[in-house]
């Protein structure tokens, strides 16, 4: 079964939460969460460009306890470029690179009451 969930955004070091779509870009996000104009029309990618070195946040949360022999997996097609899966506070999965197939293991560390899973995309190396 496929579960969709739904993510919020954050800009590490600023204390706001947005809605954040997935997939998408977190930045363009958070733009059109800031009023910023188009990215794509005149100079507004220089309002953009400003963040990328910044660490980015998604998380979401949710309670799902798969059936007896079933698993829950974190899948992702590719993340860009260098990012952390955290799952209630603790470090799943640490990678870098794009279009690399994510399939990351959730069961055993699930809580019944509920789960926070995080995704930090980590700034692109300089």
């Amino acid at each position: 079964m496929k579960y969709e969930l739904e993510w919020m955004g954050s800009r590490v070091g600023e204390d706001l939460w947005f809605p954040a779509r997935v997939p998408g870009n977190i930045q363009h996000d958070y733009g059109c969460f800031k009023g910023f104009g188009d990215i794509h029309y005149g100079e507004n990618v220089a309002v953009y460009e400003q963040f990328e070195d910044d660490t980015w946040l998604y998380q979401t949360r949710f309670c799902v306890q798969p059936r007896d022999g079933e698993r829950l997996y974190f899948v992702s097609d590719g993340i860009d470029y260098r990012f952390e899966v955290w799952l209630d506070g603790e470090r799943r999965l640490e990678h870098e690179g794009m279009f690399s197939r994510i399939e990351l293991d959730l069961t055993e560390n699930l809580k019944a009451e509920g789960n926070t899973l995080e995704v930090r995309i980590l700034p692109h190396p300089s």
